[in-house]
């Protein structure tokens, strides 16, 4: 069976979530400032410090500035996409996105071999007509005129990359980055504000997400000192399940600060792993959660019962312990767990609240947090935070109700 829970959190009268605090009133913003955005993070980034009215362009998956009223307005004031991809994640198995997006990496390898050795595209047997992974709009980011352009250079397969842009930037200043770890998250909190001309809005948002990781951790932390937490569950976070992929990058980190031990991946900053199930049955962790890259409480929902579905009587991720006990989740990933940005925060809170559930001190801890997710208040399923997977039998139908 699956429940949804609902945690009653309101959120502040314009919308956003009360923790963004305000930050309009720190400096004032470079006049001519127009900035493209080609990196959802960076998108929220940009709300998170109080310049959304400069954002100019975005992505096809951007829909968070700093949240999704505040992308509703920019789209409406005029703010325009200027990507788009040749897979649909909407509609094709994780199965098939695995295989395409490995067949885009292996074609875009040896282009860059035969770019090495002088070889022609024809002389190679590659096919130059192949769409790329993603695709940039470059006469629509010329015509938007940006100051600043904001990609990275973390992974080609997640999000545009500086060599998608095809000189589109030439013109205007580019800015990439590639955080790893929680620390160099915050680090590009600010390294994208000074690139906008607003150094000191960097510096607080950085510090108000530092700060309620810090909050995160110290509801945990207080729980424990107090002798109501007992040992550090271990956690494994499935950014994939077919092939099956742990979190990686700033994920290990999250789950330190939600007092938590890191299965399978343990080193902040090291990148997601391919692993097979057999690794993740010799772990057994406490508690598993799914958070695939890109994919919403709906979708994870979706592949993680058809997931269980499979070879029912023997199905390694049926047989987990924390699937058995009830202590197996499904989230948002693409809010909470994808995007090196402030909504991390969220998602340490998430894992925390998922990890200690039935703690009752840790959950009124962590539910009193002012920028704990509100999913009473809202409609769209896309909105809810978690999810908890029971049993590997008869979930189908109540998921249904779910979907």
């Amino acid at each position: 069976a699956m429940h949804v829970v609902k945690p009653a959190r309101r959120l502040s009268h314009d919308g956003r979530p009360s923790g963004w605090g305000n930050t309009s009133d720190i400096e004032d913003v470079p006049a001519d400032l127009r900035v493209v955005s080609l990196l959802p993070s960076a998108t929220e980034i940009i709300g998170a410090l109080g310049i959304r009215e400069r954002l100019v362009g975005c992505t096809h998956e951007c829909d968070a500035c700093p949240d999704e009223w505040g992308m509703q307005a920019a789209l409406a004031a005029g703010v325009r996409r200027v990507t788009s991809s040749a897979i649909d994640p909407h509609v094709t198995t994780q199965r098939d996105i695995d295989a395409a997006v490995n067949e885009h990496a292996a074609t875009a390898a040896k282009r860059e071999v035969d770019a090495a050795r002088g070889a022609t595209a024809a002389a190679s047997g590659n096919d130059e007509g192949d769409p790329p992974l993603y695709s940039v709009d470059n006469e629509l980011v010329a015509e938007l005129k940006p100051t600043v352009i904001l990609t990275q250079s973390l992974c080609k397969v997640c999000a545009v990359s500086e060599d998608d842009l095809k000189g589109a930037a030439a013109s205007c200043g580019l800015h990439s980055d590639a955080p790893a770890t929680l620390t160099e998250v915050g680090a590009s909190i600010e390294n994208i504000a000074a690139a906008c001309g607003v150094p000191q809005r960097g510096k607080r948002a950085r510090e108000r997400f530092e700060a309620q990781l810090a909050e995160v951790a110290g509801a945990v932390a207080g729980a424990r000192s107090s002798g109501k937490c007992g040992v550090r569950p271990s956690v494994l976070l499935l950014e994939w399940l077919d092939p099956v992929f742990d979190g990686g990058h700033w994920v290990p980190g999250m789950m330190r600060v939600a007092g938590c031990e890191p299965s399978l991946n343990s080193k902040e900053g090291s990148r997601s792993s391919r692993r097979e199930w057999s690794d993740v049955t010799a772990v057994d962790p406490d508690v598993v959660l799914v958070a695939c890259c890109g994919f919403d409480l709906r979708r994870n929902a979706a592949d993680a019962a058809a997931a269980l579905a499979v070879n029912n009587g023997d199905n390694p991720f049926a047989r987990l312990r924390a699937v058995r006990m009830g202590r197996c989740f499904v989230l948002d990933g693409n809010k909470y767990f994808a995007r090196p940005a402030p909504a991390l925060a969220v998602g340490a809170a998430l894992v925390a609240r998922c990890a200690h559930d039935g703690d009752e001190i840790v959950v009124a801890a962590l539910e009193s947090l002012s920028f704990y997710p509100d999913c009473a208040k809202l409609d769209d399923s896309r909105n809810l935070a978690w999810a908890r997977v029971e049993g590997a039998g008869a979930q189908t139908t109540e998921l249904n109700n779910l979907l």
